[in-house]
């Protein structure tokens, strides 16, 4: 697929596997990650559901919370997230989860980028 093509000069594929810790609805988001160079993809290994949240840039690259748009999302569907998109971090709902997680890693660039934002408050 075309959306795995993002990647850093000089970056290798990594494939690894996240443990993820329950959270709760509501949820509020103070920090969004980017990665400026490289696709990221979550697929659910055991996961019951599972919260995705992304948000555009500016012409600066900085994250718009106003243009957030957040999904609840069943553990039978991954998720890729394109180079430059800020979202939150791997987030489980009801039990503890697991991911497989495809992506670009090293190269010249830094492309893990955190950034904090006004709380944004996640419900149903």
């Amino acid at each position: 697929s075309d959306s795995l093509h993002g990647h850093p000069e000089g970056g290798a594929p990594a494939l690894h596997v996240n443990r993820v810790m329950p959270s709760e609805l509501p949820l509020s988001v103070g920090t969004v990650e980017c990665h400026p160079f490289a696709s990221q993809c979550f697929f659910p290994l055991d996961v019951a559901r599972y919260v995705t949240l992304v948000m555009p840039s500016d012409a600066s690259g900085a994250p718009v919370s106003d243009g957030a748009v957040g999904f609840v999302v069943p553990g039978t569907m991954g998720v890729i997230y394109h180079p430059g998109v800020w979202h939150l971090g791997a987030t489980v709902l009801e039990r503890p989860g697991h991911f497989a997680v495809l992506m670009w890693r090293g190269g010249k660039q830094e492309d893990d980028v955190f950034r904090s934002v006004a709380p944004i408050r996640l419900t149903i």
